[in-house]
C-alpha cells in the first residue's frame, strides 16, 4: 500500500514538474504599467503573465533599474525584457512582440479654469510647460524652439503644476492619473484636468533577445497567447481595469 502511495505521488510531482515552461523576464518600475509591489506587477506585467499563461508557460520578473533590464536581457541572461518601445538600436537585439501591450498616451495636463485648445505645437508656444528629464516629450518641443521648465520625476512635475509654477504639464495619461490619486486629496484632485487631444501616442512591447536561440518561438507562443486574451474580452476588462486605477 505505501508503495502504491510513493508511486501515485511521484506521478503527481513529475506532473506539476512537466506543466509548462517557466521564463524569466527583466522589467523596471514605471506604474501603473509595471511596479513590483503593484497588482499582478503592474498592467502590462499582468497581461504578459495571463497571454503567456493560455499557452502553458508560466512568467517570473526581476526588476532592476531600466538601463540594467535592457542590458541583461540583451546578453541573454534573462529569456527577455517587458514594457519597451521600439527603436531601431533595439530592434537589432531582440524580437518584438506582434502587438504592443499597452497604448500609452501623452497627453498635457492642467489645473481646473485653465483650460485651453490646441491644433499645432507652435499654438502652445505662449504657455508655461512642464516635462520630464529625459523624455522624449521635451525634444518635441526642443525642435520648436520651446524650452520647458523640466523637473526630475513626473510627481515633481506635477507638484510644480499644482502650485502653478507651470501652466502645463506633459505626462503619460495613465501614470499621470495614478500619480494624482496617490500624492494628492480628493479635493485636490479635482482639480487636474487634462487635454483631450493627445500630444504622442506610443507602444510598449515585450522584448526577447535574439541571442537565445528559443525566442523565437517563445515570440510565436506569445502573440497566440496575447490573441487569445483580446478575443476573449479579458483584455479589454484589464484596460478598464487600469483606468478605473485598479493597478
Amino acid at each position: 500500500m505505501k508503495r502504491r502511495y510513493l508511486v501515485l505521488f511521484m506521478v503527481l510531482v513529475l506532473s506539476v514538474m512537466s506543466f509548462g515552461e517557466t521564463i524569466t523576464l527583466t522589467t523596471g518600475e514605471w506604474e501603473p504599467y509595471t511596479g513590483e509591489k503593484l497588482k499582478g506587477y503592474g498592467f502590462a506585467n499582468d497581461v504578459v503573465t495571463r497571454a503567456f499563461a493560455k499557452v502553458g508557460v508560466n512568467v517570473e520578473y526581476k526588476f532592476f533599474p531600466w538601463k540594467r533590464a535592457f542590458i541583461l536581457a540583451q546578453r541573454g541572461k534573462y529569456n527577455g525584457s517587458n514594457c519597451w518601445n521600439k527603436s531601431a538600436k533595439r530592434e537589432k537585439y531582440f524580437y518584438y512582440s506582434e502587438e504592443s501591450i499597452v497604448v500609452g498616451k501623452t497627453v498635457l495636463f492642467f489645473m481646473k479654469g485653465n483650460d485651453f485648445t490646441w491644433n499645432k505645437l507652435e499654438d502652445l508656444k505662449s504657455k508655461r510647460i512642464g516635462g520630464t528629464l529625459g523624455y522624449s516629450s521635451v525634444k518635441i518641443f526642443e525642435n520648436i524652439g520651446k524650452k520647458l521648465d523640466l523637473a526630475p520625476t513626473d510627481l515633481q512635475g506635477f507638484k510644480k503644476l499644482f502650485s502653478k509654477r507651470v501652466n502645463i504639464f506633459i505626462c503619460d495619461l495613465d501614470v499621470g492619473l495614478k500619480l494624482i490619486r496617490d500624492n494628492f486629496t480628493k479635493e485636490q484632485q479635482k482639480q487636474f484636468l487634462y487635454n483631450k487631444k493627445p500630444l504622442d501616442t506610443s507602444g510598449s512591447y515585450l522584448i526577447l533577445p535574439k541571442q537565445l536561440s528559443k525566442s523565437k518561438n517563445l515570440m510565436k507562443k506569445f502573440d497566440k497567447g496575447f490573441k487569445m486574451l483580446k478575443d476573449s474580452g479579458e483584455y479589454d476588462k484589464m484596460v478598464k481595469d487600469l483606468r478605473s486605477g485598479k493597478y
